[in-house]
């Protein structure tokens, strides 16, 4: 008996005995697509909260400008040193947020890695792409 033959007498049971068939090229382009979805997803909701909080700050800072325009000696010292103050801290915490983000900076290309250069899909042209066509199954 064949060296063939024989691996085919050993790996013929395996294969069926398996609970699932084994993974497509197709199902692991779909799974990353839907991983860098989830990601992209997350940093934008991420971007959308520190957007909020800066305008917060941004609208609590304008409120303390308008204070010491209005005001004169001690008041007026007090309502720019706040001001200050809340742009210091809201600078600083942005600084500690985007140190812990990783790939800071690097963006998501178009929603798809493959127009960033990146490769993923195992070399599959860009119309073969599940995600592309709008197969990529919904979370």
């Amino acid at each position: 008996m064949g060296s063939a033959a024989l691996a085919s007498l050993i790996l013929i049971p395996l294969l069926l005995a398996q609970d699932k068939p084994p993974s497509t090229m197709a199902d692991e382009c779909m799974k990353h697509c839907r991983q860098m979805a989830d990601m992209r997803q997350k940093a934008m909701d991420e971007r959308k909260a520190r957007m909020d909080k800066m305008d917060a700050v941004f609208k609590e800072v304008h409120a303390d400008l308008d204070a010491a325009r209005a005001a004169k000696g001690d008041k007026k010292t007090a309502a720019l040193q706040a001001a200050i103050e809340k742009m210091v801290s809201f600078h600083e915490s942005m600084r500690s947020e985007m140190g812990a983000m990783p790939g800071m900076g690097m963006g998501m290309g178009m929603g798809h890695p493959m127009m960033m250069g990146m490769g993923c899909c195992g070399g599959m042209a860009m119309s073969d792409c599940p995600m592309m066509k709008g197969d990529a199954p919904k979370n």
